[in-house]
């Protein structure tokens, strides 16, 4: 039994086709029993956009996202006693990002 998948959704930008072939050994496949079939090939295209996005999940999954001359900066301007904490400031955005959080949940 073989079952061909022609229609695709409007977000595709080719067709592709699909085959699922019946299991072996009278409806029962055991993971040794898993072969390729011969002279077929699956393909797969994505969009610019998918590709652009799978692009930028590489990214920002090697990069630590911190900026380590930022957080240096500050190391050094507490250091010498030069970075000033406004305390206003520190709770306005604590509130600010409570807010956020209450609409997100």
């Amino acid at each position: 039994m073989s079952i061909e998948i022609n229609s695709h959704s409007p977000n595709q930008t080719g067709a592709t086709r699909s085959k699922v072939t019946p299991p072996s050994k009278e409806g029962h496949q055991t993971a040794g029993d898993q072969r390729p079939e011969t002279g077929s090939s699956d393909q797969v295209s994505l969009t610019d956009t998918a590709a652009l996005l799978q692009a930028l999940d590489g990214q920002i999954q090697e990069s630590s996202g911190i900026d380590t001359q930022r957080v240096q900066e500050i190391r050094q301007a507490l250091a010498e006693g030069r970075y000033d904490i406004d305390p206003e400031r520190v709770a306005e955005k604590m509130i600010a990002l409570e807010w956020n959080l209450n609409e997100v949940l």
